[in-house]
């Protein structure tokens, strides 16, 4: 067994911050590490390691019923 102390600290391979005031309810990270997607009970969105922000609201069609109702 490999003593743990040999390869130092472990650091994070990448970190995507939620936007501010953001309650994530789900998220998922590309297994490339190149994006990360999260969702809010209203928007997705798309986190890039570059630090570009994709953010898509999300409308309720009158008369359909939403998972979070």
């Amino acid at each position: 067994m490999a003593d743990s102390l040999a390869f130092g600290a472990l650091k994070p391979a990448a970190v995507f911050q939620p936007c501010t005031d953001d309650e994530v309810v789900e998220s998922a990270v590309r297994p490339d590490l190149e994006r990360a997607v999260y969702t809010t009970l209203h928007r997705v969105v798309c986190l890039t390691r570059a630090g570009d922000v994709v953010d898509v609201t999300l409308r309720a069609v009158l008369g359909r019923p939403t998972a979070h109702c």
